[in-house]
């Protein structure tokens, strides 16, 4: 009986042991896990250093040869820019100074076309007087009747040309009305003359 009571003192003595050799490398188990996810955690984070220090050298900072350069690009840009501006300054003030002189050269313009235009008509319209003349039958009343048909065709030259004129004046809108009529009267004197050249022909007809 006493063996038998000392056999289970020693069983329940193993059985204790045992478990306590369960819990200790239980215990160890879970230390060593613990462990390796800290072991996985910091090798985590020093693969996330690691790789943010390898972008960090993949994106190196500019020379100083490429700053220089970049400032020079910069510094082109705005002087083109400048450049660009000024142009455009120049065409506008080139623009206002024209439309100031340019009226006058416009009216001598319209002058000059118009006087070779009256000149090179007046020819052509005494030599039609002559020979309508020649075939009057009604006196000196049919004489005048034509010599006004001849210089009627000088007015009607003259009378575009003043027009042009007038167009220069009201599209220009700079310039006096007095320049436009100095210039129109200066046209109106070519006009002039050169009819007088018809009515001559009619006096040495009518006389």
């Amino acid at each position: 009986m006493k063996r038998m009571f000392a056999t289970l003192i020693l069983a329940s003595a193993m059985a204790l042991y045992a478990c306590g050799a369960n819990s200790s490398t239980s215990e160890g188990t879970v230390t060593s896990e613990s462990a390796a996810v800290e072991n996985s955690s910091a090798s985590d984070h020093s693969s996330e250093s690691s790789s943010t220090e390898a972008e960090s050298e993949k994106a190196p900072e500019l020379t100083a040869e490429e700053q220089e350069s970049e400032a020079s690009d910069e510094k082109q840009q705005s002087t083109q820019e400048e450049t660009a501006t000024a142009e455009k300054e120049s065409k506008k003030d080139t623009a206002s100074k024209s439309d100031k002189s340019g009226s006058n050269a416009s009216y001598q313009e319209i002058l000059d076309n118009y006087t070779k235009k009256l000149q090179d008509a007046t020819p052509g319209l005494i030599k039609e007087y002559q020979n309508e003349a020649k075939a009057n039958t009604n006196g000196v009343d049919g004489l005048a009747e034509i010599c006004n048909d001849k210089i009627s065709v000088l007015a009607e030259i003259s009378n575009d040309g003043i027009s042009e004129m007038a167009e220069i004046y009201f599209r220009s809108g700079s310039g006096a009305y007095s320049e436009y009529e100095d210039w129109a009267g200066k046209l109106t004197d070519v006009y002039m003359e050169e009819s007088g050249k018809i009515t001559d022909a009619y006096i040495n007809s009518a006389s």
